[in-house]
């Protein structure tokens, strides 16, 4: 067996060992995930592309576990799921690889390539990226230069991973303000509009890479949860009882009543 091979045995062990102890559901669940995601690359993968996003994913899981401040950890753990995402892209990742036609293999690479350019941004725009592990570093700069050739890969992602971020802030933003602090239900409510718009990106990338289709339909629902956020975003930070704060709050009701109008034709 090689020794890369007996190492990331190791890994395992040694991840198991941390989520059996942990006293932290979320540490815990880091290190469960680390675990898991080591030993599918390990056992699973006959695809070097795969294994490596499956290690990378598992990683920085592993940051995410070791993180004791909560802006860095949620950061590290939304950059572990997207890489997850490359690892599960178009397949199951707990089948061999060689369970699954080579073209069915080669067209999930390329939404692998855009859920791993997800997580660089991530990092980078949290500013965490030059702090990482050499080997990471190196992961992401090659993604990078994967990313450069698919023409408008790099706006989706760059645009996927904001809004993951916005996500994060608004976890923060609750954990960090009081009950009684007026702009608490304003951050909850961006958080549930953002909740709202992640999946759409989600399917967008699978359309686009997996499908090979366009979805005039979903392009037209993402324009209108982008400006949605931003509305919200901007009533949240305005300040409260000001000029500015009543006209943003507004057009956050404008929204939702053009969001249940919708609902409504639908049914």
């Amino acid at each position: 067996m090689p020794k890369s091979h007996i190492n990331m045995y190791d890994k395992i062990c040694e991840y198991g060992s941390y989520a059996d102890f942990a006293s932290d559901p979320t540490v815990q669940h880091c290190w469960q995930k680390a675990n898991e995601l080591y030993h599918c690359s390990l056992e699973k993968c006959m695809l070097k592309s795969r294994a490596l996003s499956g290690r990378t994913s598992a990683s920085l899981y592993e940051c995410a576990a070791r993180e004791v401040k909560f802006t860095e950890r949620l950061c590290y753990a939304s950059a572990a799921r997207a890489c997850e995402h490359a690892f599960c892209a178009g397949v199951d990742p707990y089948c061999d690889d060689s369970d699954f036609e080579e073209e069915a293999v080669e067209d999930a690479k390329i939404l692998a390539v855009y859920h791993n350019t997800v997580a660089g941004n991530i990092l980078t725009l949290e500013g965490v990226f030059p702090t990482l592990p050499a080997e990471l570093s190196t992961f992401f700069e090659q993604v990078q230069q994967q990313s450069i050739k698919e023409v408008g890969l790099n706006g989706m992602a760059g645009e996927h991973a904001k809004h993951i971020l916005l996500q994060n802030r608004c976890k923060n933003m609750c954990v960090q303000l009081v009950q009684e602090d007026p702009t608490l239900d304003a951050w909850r409510a961006v958080e549930r509009e953002v909740d709202e718009l992640l999946p759409l990106l989600h399917e967008q990338a699978k359309n686009a890479y997996i499908l090979n289709r366009t979805c005039p339909h979903l392009a037209a629902q993402i324009t209108f949860h982008l400006l949605v956020v931003k509305c919200y975003v901007a009533w949240a930070e305005a300040p409260r009882n000001s000029a500015t704060a009543v006209v943003w709050k507004e057009a956050v009701d404008i929204c939702q009543q053009c969001i249940l109008h919708s609902e409504m034709s639908v049914r």
